[in-house]
């Protein structure tokens, strides 16, 4: 048994992971989340592959991957940082 609090601020591809794992795990869906559906969802099964195949979340793909897209913002980021141990003068 999981308790999980939704408000406005829960990022859609959150919901339709969650909805889908309801699903998958043969549990009730809340009616908001039925009524829920991307744009994509029909293309979450496609290629024989189910769901993202970065992080596994069962309501997006990899193009829409939040865990990518924060990792490749994180990456981003700390590009025009110097790397102090590389520039030491040994």
């Amino acid at each position: 048994l999981a308790t999980t609090f939704i408000n406005k601020s829960v990022d859609e591809s959150t919901l339709l992971d969650l909805k889908h794992l309801l699903i998958e795990a043969n549990q009730r869906v809340p009616e908001f989340l039925v009524e829920l559906a991307s744009a994509t969802e029909h293309e979450l099964e496609m290629g024989g592959e189910v769901g993202c195949a970065y992080c596994g979340g069962l309501g997006h793909r990899i193009t829409h991957c939040p865990k990518l897209e924060a990792m490749q913002n994180k990456a981003a980021g700390n590009l025009g940082r110097k790397d102090f141990l590389s520039s030491a003068d040994y």
